[in-house]
């Protein structure tokens, strides 16, 4: 057996969040989701509101805000105060993929902090392991300080095995507890300068040993709960408390068990402990025990002073213990009463489950204590204020914060809470979105917005009438504040989300909806998963390649290069605001290039070709752009170079040569940046043109004599902006003169046509009489160049003076300048051809390298800021950034290794330009942020970088290829794209705005507002039925349908059960189409599409829904179950509503004994699992089911997959049955099964040639594969299922897929293979917990042992983060593992770090494995795209 497991998406679920200065003095957020983490930075940009006011508007008169109107500038309009407001955003700036899973985090600040004022980090993992990290500004990464281990045999025990570890850090940072194994602990001290000053002699064991003596840590120290105090076991929560003179750890425990049906003989058996630890010493002392406390405490918040002391959070109940042991308590439900004999206040009125409730501590005003604020299981907000009497906390208040609409920002329980730079709050969820807040006492927000005189926006006269009444007058605000007393609430705002989509419960493959493909053979598939829970249930499709959102086109044949431009205009323009600013800069004029013409159209409602201007239409066109401002075109052809105004008449016309003096030259390459043009000629020489300002005309800039002569083989224009322009400004700072040296492309002697309005020049190739010069200020430009002997250089403009030089021969991982580097490299095939520098990030305004080779990969550097102490070296380095998408071409592959590479060039270069010189890679906008590449090629893509994610790699799946492209921004059309196909047709589309681009898929989120448990598609009818359900109050009833608990009329502790839905959802539009609704008890468990007999003669066939659902009647009645099938029928639309034309019709329901877990068809028939019985049932009459087969199998089965007449079972403990099915006669024979207490939570089968494999994953998250081997002697004639591999995923897999895997041709002229052919292999994609999806693919068995082989090289040469181990992290945490967990299964994620290599790495690990570097990127290419029909 030969696999490979690769990730297809990356985890979602934010389990953990953490603020810290770690790559600057600025507070990061660094967040953990499952074993991937990230670096976000807080940017901060201030938004200007202008409001206008017409004097006039009170008599009716017309108002118009930032439009044109021949009165606007006149005396009747005023221009308010404007609003200046503060919104930060979330920017990602790095992440990695760790290999474990992170339990937890925290900050430290080391006895380097005053130096550098960074902070480090603890990340803390599964198996008792502890990483120190910092940040390594030189080359942009995460560095690891220190790993600690834990993991030895005595410090476990029976009990501990499936325990989390959990880190807990000293506020004064003197040092950090790792609690692991449940009850054991591990003290690791940090060497403080002003806070600690221990003796190493004391506190290490070799004292000879000074690089231990300078670590940032001493020596750590393990022990047990009961070795620092007896009685300490069952630790529920701990953590250090402030304000003491040495550490003190407060811990939660309860050393005698309960549970709520044990509550009337033992109640109160929690216990609280503070104890004090001895560093220096090793010893431990308790200060204070509080026991009898509530059983049902699971929180430890210690608080800072002035209030002091912690707070303990339960399910129904808030404890406070300060430093002197007094326990004030408040209860949140009636259910408290009950639960406890300890004295609170009550307050039953709030009704509220505080069940994984997370909280922050909030400081408030100088002169009142602090309020904690907690996020419960519904997403509500809760405050606890304390009031203080002297110095002791007198009571405690809990208030339901506002939970109006415009307050709804989390909708789910919460995972983790941050406070960050103490105005923001960072509010993380494993089953929603995450939510950056600013948060503001309501009290501030009013004293901010009565200060000043100033126009009150209504959302301000909201918060001032819940404050002050509607009648409040706004002169008088003095009084206001004096006399009203204001309770302090806090108001949030939201600045900025994080996308997630887990949990991840069911999934299935269904027909996309695309206008355009309707009628044709040619179609895509939508992966649609169910997600969520509650409030935030929902659908979300999966996309690995985009399909634009095409608005409109026309035909326009033969075109070969096509670009829009926007001329400004020269109109008087008055005050405008955002919004008509963006108006204005639409596209106005799009130029089409052919063959040997080239077209102009103006761009409006429509495209109107325009005649009689003096624009060069009889040749084709290499580039087209604006300079000086917008205010003039720029058209490049093959030999010249010309110079529109705004009525497209001729200015200035350059050309190549003259008839004296023939240069055998052709323009084949240009790059227009206002004011540079960059022209690359046949011979690969180039020139620079600079539009000089004062004369308006264009000059050539003057070439230094290293230059000249060189031949380049791509370059282009970048200009920093924003903030890294600021330090570009500074490394210039002693040479902004802006001294420039340049010649005017020498004259033609005039043909006697004195008339002409313009003069004819030629270009000054040969001649040096160059002039110097000095402009005013001129913007910080650089010139980008990789030549020929892949040299990469930098020069500035418009000097042209080299500012950093580099090879990119490696394509090493950071690029970095050295301009001492005189070694010559040796020269690799798939050579770089072009390169794009753009600004990815819209708003940290970073330069991003966009590099493309021979074979159409496509790699990415970042830039980024670093210069070494006191030195004056170039000030920007480049990051490359590691993908999951390879771009290689297939075709050049096949070419390469067939030795048949064709060469492109042809003598005719005007007849040929287009393909030679076009340019693959070009830049766009879209919305909300997002800057975007398009890549041209064998496959097209579109690379998306959005704020919080990195540069993302998508293909373009259309109709018909793209062949050219660019920008396009029109009324209507904003932030689009225009391009022509193959079948020359002229389409404008766009992104599609639905979309979410932060992943490796693009993820669209269907809100349905319902937990959603399970999906599946009807293929005949083209709709998907889902399976939804609420919780809703419902009294329990026995047999004879009497209530069978009293409330004590307390209606508030009535149960809440889920009423489950049955609903169709159309991928026309994404809506609920029809509902059916389930008795109030009764929610389904699963929904299948399957396809059963309904003819007994003619064998006819049809598809059905088929519904189990769980009738629950409490836990003291057995609980039962149905079997429903529903048909889809076609019914008459609603008006204007077309998708509805479709409802759901039941055809019949059995009520049975016991829940209905799984269904599936097979030959026919219909399959169910009611707890551990199987029944096979066929559809007679369509109206009734009935029972033709059946068999008993373990416990409860939870899954049951079916292929041909061959059966899978998974069982919650038992893992799995393999079953055969007969009809002649009817009965179901158990093949063999697996004798493990596996728990399965998901199954399916994989097919890889002639051999059958059951791929399980279990609730650890864990793989395994089985397969039946009747002839293994292991096997016992079958009886057994024989482990083949397994693999740790990471998270726990909800559900296994079994789809095609797509069929590559070994060579480009073979004929291609057919997805739907008779021995098509399959692969299995797993869906997990935490939103993360991966791919099992089959390999053979000569690729297994290549990549097996690099696989160990990846392993053994390349540094991991945070120290760990690939090979440990993947083992299985199952107890039954196989023989050799090292094979059978590979690491996708780790093989994929071989295309980031640099190409000696690359080389040599091929050369060691007995292959070219070629044949290990195919075998990488083939896995990469097994599922590229999503």
């Amino acid at each position: 057996m030969s696999m490979v497991f690769t990730p297809l998406t990356e985890t979602t679920a934010v389990e953990y969040a953490l603020a810290a200065q770690f790559t600057s003095s600025e507070e990061n957020l660094i967040v953990g989701r499952s074993n991937r983490l990230q670096i976000y930075c807080l940017l901060k940009e201030q938004k200007e509101s202008m409001v206008y006011c017409d004097k006039l508007e009170e008599e009716g008169t017309e108002t118009y805000l930032g439009g044109r109107h021949e009165n606007f500038l006149d005396s009747n309009v005023k221009l308010e105060p404007s609003r200046l407001e503060m919104v930060t955003s979330l920017v990602l700036i790095y992440e990695t993929e760790l290999y474990g899973e992170i339990t937890s985090m925290s900050k430290v600040r080391t006895k380097d902090y005053e130096i550098t004022k960074r902070e480090c980090i603890l990340v803390s993992f599964r198996e008792a392991k502890v990483s120190l990290l910092e940040w390594d500004k030189a080359n942009f990464c995460i560095s690891t300080v220190s790993i600690h281990f834990y993991e030895k045999e005595e410090y476990r025990s029976s009990l501990s095995l499936e325990f989390s570890t959990q880190l807990v850090m000293d506020p004064s940072y003197r040092c950090v507890t790792l609690r692991f194994y449940r009850d054991m602990f591990a003290i690791i001290p940090f060497r403080q300068k002003d806070i600690l000053s221990l003796d190493d002699d004391i506190m290490t064991t070799n004292t000879q040993d000074i690089e231990s003596s300078q670590s940032p840590y001493y020596s750590s120290s393990v022990i047990s709960s009961k070795q620092m105090h007896e009685g300490i076991s069952h630790i529920v929560d701990c953590g250090y408390l402030y304000d003491y003179r040495e550490p003190t750890l407060a811990i939660l425990y309860s050393a005698f068990q309960t549970s709520t049906g044990l509550l009337p003989y033992r109640q109160d058996t929690m216990s609280f402990t503070a104890i004090t630890l001895d560093l220096q010493q090793k010893a431990s002392t308790a200060i204070y025990t509080v026991d009898k406390l509530p059983y049902d405490l699971f929180s430890v918040l210690p608080l800072p002073n002035p209030i002091g002391g912690t707070l303990l959070i339960g399910n129904n109940e808030l404890v406070y213990v300060d430093q002197a042991a007094r326990v004030k308590a408040v209860s949140v439900n009636s259910f408290a009463r009950k639960c406890t004999h300890l004295d609170f206040i009550e307050d039953y009125d709030l009704n509220l489950r505080l069940n994984g409730a997370v909280g922050v501590y909030l400081e408030l005003l100088d002169d009142q204590p602090g309020a904690v604020l907690l996020v419960i299981e519904d997403g509500r907000f809760v405050q606890v204020g304390f009031k203080l009497d002297g110095r002791v906390v007198s009571s405690l208040s809990v208030k339901i914060l506002d939970q109006s609409v415009k307050n709804d920002f989390l909708k789910s329980e919460a995972s983790c809470i941050v406070l960050l730079n103490n105005e923001q709050l960072f509010i993380g969820s494993k089953v929603s979105n995450s939510v950056l807040l600013e948060w503001k006492r309501q009290s501030e927000i009013a004293e901010k917005l009565l200060s000043e005189p100033r126009v009150i926006f209504d959302e301000d006269r909201e918060v001032l009438n819940d404050l002050y009444g509607e009648d409040f007058d706004i002169v008088d605000t003095s009084s206001i504040l004096q006399r009203n007393g204001v309770f302090g609430d806090i108001q949030f705002r939201l600045f900025d989300t994080l996308y997630s989509c887990g949990p991840i419960v069911d999934m299935t493959i269904g027909r996309s909806f695309l206008s355009y493909m309707v009628s044709t053979d040619q179609y895509v598939l939508d992966l649609v998963v169910a997600t969520g829970k509650n409030r935030t249930g929902s659908v979300s499709i999966f996309k690995k390649s985009i399909q634009p959102d095409v608005i409109g086109g026309f035909g326009l044949p033969g075109c070969c290069g096509l670009w829009t431009i926007f001329l400004r205009n020269f109109d008087i323009q008055g005050f405008v605001d955002e919004s008509s600013t963006s108006r204005n800069n639409l596209d106005n004029y799009f130029f089409v290039s052919k063959s040997k013409e080239s077209m102009i159209f103006t761009v409006g409602e429509s495209f109107d070709e325009i005649q009689n201007t003096e624009f060069d239409t009889c040749g084709n066109t290499i580039e087209v752009g604006t300079i000086f401002n917008h205010t003039k075109i720029l058209q490049v052809s093959c030999d010249s170079i010309r110079v529109y105004n705004t009525d497209i008449f001729l200015t200035q016309y350059i050309s190549l040569c003259d008839k004296d003096d023939s240069l055998n030259e052709t323009i084949v390459y240009a790059c227009i940046m206002d004011p540079y043009v960059f022209l690359k000629l046949k011979s690969n020489k180039f020139f620079i043109l600079f539009a000089e300002p004062e004369s308006k005309e264009l000059v050539q800039l003057f070439l230094p004599a290293i230059l000249k002569n060189e031949k380049i083989v791509s370059a282009c224009f970048f200009s920093p902006q924003g903030i890294i322009n600021q330090n570009f400004s500074n490394y210039f700072v002693d040479d902004l003169s802006n001294h420039i040296k340049y010649a005017f492309p020498k004259k033609k002697e005039s043909s006697g046509n004195t008339n002409s309005k313009f003069q004819e020049i030629s270009i000054n190739i040969f001649d040096d009489a160059f002039i110097s010069k000095s402009l005013d200020f001129l913007s910080i430009f650089f010139c980008f160049i990789l030549f020929e002997n892949n040299e990469f250089k930098i020069c500035r403009l418009p000097s042209m003076d080299c500012v950093f030089k580099s090879n990119f021969s490696l394509l090493p991982r950071i690029i970095q300048n050295n301009f001492d580097d005189e070694n010559i490299y040796e020269v690799y095939e798939n050579k770089v051809q072009e390169i794009l520098v753009t600004n990815l990030d819209s708003k940290m305004d970073e330069p991003y390298i966009l590099a493309r080779t021979e074979w159409e990969d496509v790699i990415i550097y970042k830039g980024f800021l670093y210069t070494e102490d006191e030195s004056t070296s170039f000030p920007l380095r480049f990051l490359k950034i590691e993908t999951l998408k390879l771009t290689t071409s297939i075709s050049a592959f096949c070419n390469y290794q067939n030795h048949d590479m064709q060469s492109n060039g042809s003598d005719n270069v005007k007849n040929n330009v287009y393909s030679l010189s076009g340019k693959s890679m070009i830049p766009f906008s879209g919305k909300n942020g997002i800057k975007c590449v398009f890549v041209a090629g064998e496959l097209s893509y579109f690379i998306i970088k959005t704020p919080h994610s990195l540069p993302r790699i998508f293909c373009v799946n259309t109709k018909n290829k793209i062949m050219k492209f660019s920008s396009f921004n029109a009324l209507n059309y904003e932030n689009g794209f225009i391009y022509s196909d193959s079948e020359d047709v002229i389409n404008i589309g766009k992104l599609n705005d639905d979309f979410i681009y932060d992943g490796s898929m693009a993820i669209k989120n269907v809100a349905i507002g319902r937990t959603v448990s399970s999906i599946a598609y009807h293929v005949s009818k083209h709709v998907y039925a889902i399976s939804t359900s609420e919780l809703e109050d419902y009294e329990v009833l026995d047999e004879d349908n009497m209530p069978m608990f009293d409330h004590e009329n307390d209606s508030s502790v009535s149960s809440k059960l889920p009423h489950g839905f049955l609903e169709l959802l159309s991928p026309r539009t994404w809506e609920i189409i029809d509902r059916y609704s389930f008795a109030k008890n009764e929610a389904a468990i699963t929904v299948k599409s399957v396809n059963l007999e309904v003819s007994e003669y003619t064998k006819a066939r049809k598809e059905f829904i088929a519904v189990g659902t769980g009738i629950f009647r409490g836990e003291d009645l057995a609980m039962r179950g149905a079997t429903y099938l529903f048909e889809i029928v076609d019914v008459i639309p609603e008006p204007n509503r077309p998708e509805t034309n479709k409802k759901l019709k039941l055809v019949c329901r059995e009520e049975v004994k016991g829940v209905v877990s799984t269904l599936c068809d097979i030959n026919g028939y219909l399959l169910s699992a009611q707890r551990q019985k199987i029944i096979v049932r066929s559809l007679e009459n369509d109206d009734r089911l009935v029972g033709t087969a059946f068999i008993d199998l373990n416990m409860y089965v939870s899954v049951a997959k079916n292929i041909r007449n061959m059966l899978l079972f998974g069982d919650i403990m038992k893992s799995i049955c393999f079953v055969g099915f007969s009809e002649e006669p009817y009965k179901m024979v158990l093949f063999g099964k697996d004798h493990s207490s596996l728990s399965v939570s998901s199954a399916d089968f994989l097919v890889d040639d002639e051999h059958l494999y059951f791929v399980i994953g279990d609730d650890d998250g864990n793989i395994h594969v089985f397969n039946y081997d009747p002839e293994n002697p292991q096997s016992f004639s079958g009886q057994k299922l024989l482990k083949r591999g397994d693999f740790h995923v990471g998270s726990h897999i909800k559900s296994i897929l079994m789809l095609p895997k797509e069929a590559f041709p070994q060579n480009v002229n073979d004929k291609e293979e057919t997805r739907a052919s008779k021995n098509q292999d399959s692969l299995c994609l797993c869906a997990s917990q935490d939103g993360s999806m991966g791919v099992l693919i089959s390999l053979p068995e000569k690729t297994y042992r290549r990549l097996y082989f690099i696989q160990g090289q990846l392993i053994n040469t390349e540094d991991k983060v945070a120290g760990l181990n690939p090979i440990s992290y993947r083992t299985s945490t199952y107890v039954s593992k196989t023989s050799n967990p090292a094979r059978g299964i590979l690491d996708g994620k780790l093989l994929y770090q071989y295309n980031n290599l640099e190409r000696n790495k690359q080389k040599d690990m091929a050369r060691k494995s007995g292959m070219p570097v070629e044949t290990i990127i195919y075998d990488l290419l083939k896995i990469d795209r097994s599922l590229a029909y999503l």
